[in-house]
């Protein structure tokens, strides 16, 4: 029987796994973060998720997918 931290440990290792695969079979970021958003929600119960991108250019940051 598994006790409730390694339950967590579990869940954030497979939430782990699933991130990288999404962005190893990705051609960029913006690719994958559909997919990571979803599965993170998922596996990590959370209501909503945003991916932003830092532009030094104009000094912004800038949301480039939400879930």
């Amino acid at each position: 029987m598994s006790t409730p931290e390694q339950s967590d440990a579990l869940r954030r290792l497979h939430a782990q796994f699933v991130t990288a695969r999404a962005l190893g079979e990705s051609a960029s970021l913006a690719q994958a973060a559909p997919r990571i958003l979803r599965v993170l929600g998922e596996i990590l119960a959370c209501d909503h998720g945003a991916v932003w991108m830092v532009d030094p250019a104009q000094a912004a940051i800038h949301c480039i997918q939400t879930w």
